[in-house]
């Protein structure tokens, strides 16, 4: 979820089941790999087909949606 500083800064929070953490944790790496500007595009994809495979068995927890992004008014 994104907030926004009072400063203006905007940041990231992230929300995780065990599951997802554990995920998150499994794939960092490709993450890392696939972000690097050296890394060639058949690496890229690979890595992406990894991330897939790790992640599309996660269930998507009840009331996801209910967590919404957050912006100070006037910003």
């Amino acid at each position: 979820t994104l907030f926004r500083s009072h400063s203006g800064q905007s940041f990231e929070i992230q929300f995780h089941t065990v599951e997802s953490w554990e995920a998150k944790q499994q794939t960092h790496e490709s993450y890392e790999k696939i972000e690097g500007p050296e890394t060639p595009v058949d690496e890229i994809e690979r890595l992406r087909a990894f991330q897939q495979a790790v992640t599309s068995s996660l269930e998507i927890p009840d009331r996801w949606e209910d967590i919404r992004d957050y912006r100070k008014p006037g910003h």
